[in-house]
């Protein structure tokens, strides 16, 4: 059955079908669907990649625009903000940004946070990255050095899932701000947010949502808000492994993976070499392009901030730590620009097949011209 122009979101950091797709090399959400959480519009790059499929062909593997590989060879000239992979190429960063802080596998913590390094070795350069304004609870990058990086683009959080195939879900929760150089806030602090809604659950707001709309109060929230009983309001988003959709029904509406009409499966929990997310903020957005375009702005007074907490919250661990907890291997978020080339290409074998096919195409063509 195809999936067609749904727009599907899991009990979690989920998802999206689009409504239409362009033939471009670059990461292009502009006709993909999403689902809001907080100020955070996140996409499911499992489900772009089976709809660009649907629609163009190819597979939904190397050479799809959605399949991204997220290997240490294929994310070190990123920005990487927190990772578990060795080796120096992909923990440190150009100047203008910390190094990534170090994560954990499920061997070494079920919960991580920026917020005191709890479980996370601090990035190594944090006392002399050229930053301006700097936090030791947060991962910090100089405005000036990400403008550049992002080179006319927008900034793109993407995320792995890695945890256990017994329990592939995790609890995350996010806030991103900026500041000038008096180390005054710029317009608000912005999150990735459940926004005090039963874990897991999703409301129809949320798909293809408004992501300037969430304002907590305070603006400036300390830690996630959570009630220390599974499944009750948080501010935690799931971020979901496997997601089936019933394509049978208009919508495509999310259902079990164990109801007999699931007959799209979903599997998010890729491990370290595939982005299973793409977050996007797009007063973030704004307010990078407003403060680019103020008279005399020296960009390199600003910087940005991001605080990162993941996994089993330690006021709700004495309750239950499943469908919350860091399990497995390490996960990892790092920074693109939407104007990045994934150099998402075939692998050779498939380079191989393309080259039988226009072989063949070519000795069709050629017999019928002989006709």
């Amino acid at each position: 059955m195809k999936l067609r122009k749904s727009v599907v979101a899991c009990a979690g950091a989920v998802l999206f079908g689009g409504a239409g797709f362009a033939h471009a090399a670059l990461l292009d959400l502009t006709n993909v669907g999403h689902v809001t959480y907080g100020n955070t519009n996140v996409y499911s790059m499992p489900i772009a990649a089976f709809e660009y499929d649907d629609a163009n062909g190819g597979g939904t593997g190397p050479g799809n625009p959605y399949y991204i590989a997220s290997t240490p060879g294929a994310i070190k000239d990123l920005v990487v903000i927190y990772t578990g992979a060795s080796g120096q190429d992909v923990q440190t960063n150009a100047d203008g940004f910390e190094h990534s802080y170090l994560t954990p596998s499920g061997s070494q913590g079920s919960f991580a946070s920026t917020n005191g390094t709890i479980n996370l070795d601090a990035p190594t350069n944090a006392a002399t990255a050229n930053i301006t304004t700097r936090y030791a609870t947060t991962w910090d990058a100089n405005v000036a050095s990400l403008v550049s990086f992002l080179d006319g683009g927008n900034p793109l959080f993407l995320f792995n899932n890695n945890d256990t195939n017994r329990d592939q879900n995790l609890a995350i929760w996010a806030k991103v701000w900026l500041t000038d150089g008096a180390g005054a806030l710029y317009g608000r602090y912005l999150y990735l947010s459940n926004e005090m809604r039963d874990y897991g659950t999703l409301v129809p707001a949320q798909r293809n949502g408004d992501a300037t709309l969430y304002n907590p109060t305070p603006n400036n929230l300390t830690q996630p808000g959570l009630t220390p009983t599974a499944g009750l309001p948080t501010d935690y988003v799931l971020s979901g492994g496997e997601v089936c959709l019933d394509t049978n029904q208009a919508g495509n509406p999310i259902v079990a993976c164990s109801n007999a009409a699931g007959i799209e499966k979903f599997n998010h929990n890729l491990g370290a070499n595939q982005v299973a997310y793409v977050g996007e903020v797009p007063l973030l957005n704004e307010y990078l392009t407003d403060i680019a375009g103020l008279p005399n702005v020296n960009l390199a007074n600003y910087s940005m901030h991001l605080e990162l907490w993941l996994g089993c919250d330690p006021r709700i661990a004495q309750v239950t730590c499943t469908n919350l907890q860091i399990d497995n291997g390490f996960e990892q978020l790092f920074l693109a620009s939407s104007r990045a080339n994934f150099n998402n290409v075939p692998e050779p074998a498939s380079l191989a097949l393309l080259g039988l096919g226009l072989l063949g195409l070519g000795m069709q063509m050629r017999r019928r011209s002989v006709a």
